[in-house]
């Protein structure tokens, strides 16, 4: 096979084929010029410049002794059988009528024997040469059942699904960008797919080293896990049948030793001690489309926002994509459109003058909440879906959706509905309290399943819904989103202002909301600067109304000069402010469940200190955090505490992290994710669905 693919990725004609013309019938959507150096073929030095993988098969010696050099002889005919056995194993049996892709298709090696089979073949590779040297083996026997062409494997030229299987053997190491790669394999196949990489764990990773030490040779070689691959390939909406890994010692060691006795004694005699199936090369996997679930999610918040439910979606949205389920999320008309692998966005019509929406309730979300009623089910009535999700309010719209169509509906409970109304101070209302509860028991009564984003929230499940299956998924750290090291020249200006003058950093980050106890904080900082003189508090979130009017409580206090307000901060900042922390600080007054800050907090191993509630004890405990009385006196103490006990915050610190790595890893929320969807529908794969899609606005 060839190294890698490029060159003509043109659109509009139909493929040319060097062994008597394309099969009939042939769902191809984009092709290029015939092979063997015909003219207009594009330069695949014009498309990659001087990258190795494309420059090497353009020479005609490589081409020429191609198979000569890789499979000639004994050992290079016992190699290419043992790649060809495989690949016929994996695509088990009955070629003929078989549409089949070759992608490195090079001399022709896999894809000849295929065609002589019945099979109807196509071929691309970037070399010309190398396609030429197949069209020479092959005949007219074959009644145009093998087609060959130059293409790029980055932008392969053919619909969505268009070949029963696809093989891909000797190229992924070296092209451009494997992932892109890997995906556009995914997307042509309709069920198999076929293809070989050097594990990390075998003697495959020494290669480029030795080639750079014994033959100057920079070439870019690259070895892979596993688990990288398996993760892009449930991304990509395939999962692993097989991996079968064929031999121990690297195969140049055999060609060198030229003795096909001895490579096979040496082989048998190693892999029988097991280490053909631990450091065996080349690996080759078998992996098939998986029958992907169809999920209808429905979020009434501005999605995507950098605040508390809009980023507990957007993991949601993430687990279910890598689980391999196809996603249409229905949300208000504003917020930020990101891209997230087979998921769609379909928002709301636009309210003249509503361009924000705060946080909690709120008076215009039921005219919003009404819109997103109507859009979830004219989604629900127009597509087949298997699982409806629902957060927060939006639980009760798509239980009452779910019972109208059948769908199974799973509730998204981020926190209690009535108790919303409290936190936020939205009414001290009994009747709009009582309302909320009996909304809140239909929405659970109603579903098949819910997950619950504190252990509070699972009690209060049980006692409302005993039969009701409950999932705890505790929230992932916002800052998980982002690329460490990418923050705004403004944050970063503050950040070195305050490293210059040695501040004590005392850090709060999140909502400025009432629930908060923000108001306990300030009224506590006094205390804090009577004991250290250069702590200063840095408060990073809240709307402009909320900064202005705690700025002047802060003026009123005399700590004016020690506060500092950033307001709304980019999410990518996140990372540099926790860095410089002395000591992070969550001070809510009210509330059960738990703030979204604390698992960042914990994430990024730096002392806490958390007023002593149900809130905060839920995710932290004595060794993680100095929890202190819901009082200024209280949590000054506990600031003043920890950056005056260097020994004790170094402890507190620690555990943070380690309870952070013990609890929180992204392994377990899918895995508790899977769960869920499994309570409610019993899989995450329960039907066929299309190529991923791209998030888009609709």
């Amino acid at each position: 096979m060839s190294g890698t693919l490029t060159a003509n990725g043109g659109s509009g004609a139909r493929a040319r084929s060097s062994a008597g013309g394309p099969p009939p019938g042939e769902p191809l959507v984009a092709t290029s010029e015939p092979a063997g150096g015909a003219p207009g073929v594009v330069s695949v030095a014009s498309l990659h410049g001087d990258h190795y993988s494309y420059q090497v098969y353009l020479r005609p010696e490589i081409a020429r002794d191609f198979d000569r050099s890789k499979f000639g002889g004994a050992v290079g005919g016992w190699i290419a059988d043992c790649q060809e056995r495989v690949v016929r194993r994996f695509l088990g049996q009955g070629f003929a009528g078989r549409r089949i892709l070759d992608v490195g298709v090079g001399t022709g090696r896999l894809a000849l024997p295929l065609a002589r089979d019945g099979a109807r073949v196509v071929g691309i590779d970037a070399s010309p040469l190398m396609l030429g040297c197949a069209g020479e083996k092959s005949s007219t026997e074959l009644g145009g059942r093998l087609s060959l062409l130059t293409g790029d494997a980055h932008h392969l030229p053919f619909a969505d699904r268009a070949f029963d299987a696809v093989m891909c053997m000797r190229v992924l190491m070296h092209v451009v960008d494997w992932k892109n790669v890997l995906a556009e394999l995914c997307r042509v196949t309709d069920r198999d797919l076929v293809f070989d990489v050097p594990p990390r764990t075998s003697f495959a990773r020494l290669d480029p080293v030795l080639k750079r030490i014994l033959k100057h040779d920079e070439q870019v070689y690259r070895t892979f896990t596993l688990r990288e691959l398996k993760h892009e390939l449930i991304r990509n909406g395939f999962e692993v049948n097989e991996v079968h890994r064929e031999f121990v010692l690297p195969i140049a060691f055999h060609r060198k030793l030229g003795k096909l006795g001895w490579s096979r004694v040496i082989e048998r005699m190693l892999s029988a001690v097991g280490l053909r199936r631990l450091i065996g090369a080349p690996a080759t996997l078998h992996a098939t489309r998986r029958q992907r679930t169809r999920v209808l999610m429905i979020s009434p918040q501005p999605f995507f926002s950098s605040r508390g439910t809009p980023f507990s979606v957007r993991h949601r949205l993430e687990a279910l994509s890598t689980l391999g389920a196809d996603v249409d999320l229905v949300t208000y008309h504003v917020g930020q459109d990101i891209e997230i692998p087979n998921v769609r966005i379909h928002r709301i019509p636009a309210l003249p003058g509503v361009r924000h929406v705060r946080v909690g309730p709120s008076w215009i979300k039921i005219p919003l909440d009404a819109l997103v009623a109507l859009k979830s089910l004219s989604l629900a009535l127009r597509h087949r879906y298997h699982l409806i999700q629902g957060h927060e309010e939006a639980g009760l719209i798509g239980a009452f959706i779910g019972w109208l169509t059948g769908i199974p509906h799973l509730y998204d409970m981020h926190s209690s509905l009535p108790e919303q109304l409290d936190n936020y101070g939205f009414t001290t209302s009994r009747l709009a309290r009582q309302s909320m509860s009996l909304v809140e028991r239909a929405t659970i009564a109603g579903s098949r399943s819910v997950i619950a984003v504190c252990p509070y929230l699972v009690d209060l499940v049980e006692r409302r819904s005993p039969g009701t299956p409950c999932i705890l998924i505790e929230n992932r750290p916002p800052d998980d989103l982002v690329e460490d090291g990418r923050e705004a020249p403004q944050s970063r200006a503050l950040l070195d202002r305050l490293a210059a003058e040695h501040a004590r950093v005392v850090l709060y980050t999140g909502t400025l909301e009432i629930n908060q106890g923000l108001d306990l904080l300030l009224d506590s900082f006094p205390a804090v600067l009577d004991a250290v003189p250069t702590a200063r508090l840095v408060l990073v979130g809240g709307e402009q109304r909320q900064v202005d009017e705690l700025r002047a409580r802060a003026e009123r206090l005399g700590i004016g000069a020690a506060v500092i307000f950033t307001g709304q901060r980019p999410l990518e900042d996140v990372p540099a402010f926790m860095r410089a922390a002395d000591v992070l600080v969550s001070t809510r007054s009210r509330g059960q469940n738990s703030p979204l800050k604390l698992y960042s907090y914990l994430k990024w191993g730096r002392p806490i200190v958390a007023t002593d509630l149900y809130t905060h004890t839920q995710v932290l405990d004595a060794q993680t955090a100095w929890l202190t009385p819901v009082t200024p006196e209280g949590i000054a103490a506990g600031i003043v505490g920890v950056l005056n006990d260097p020994a004790r915050a170094a402890e507190l610190a620690q555990a943070a992290r380690a309870r952070y790595l013990e609890r929180y890893s992204w392994d377990r929320y899918l895995a508790q994710t899977r769960v869920a969807v499994e309570k409610a529908i019993g899989g995450i794969a329960a039907a066929p669905a299309a190529s991923p899609r791209s998030a888009t606005a609709a």
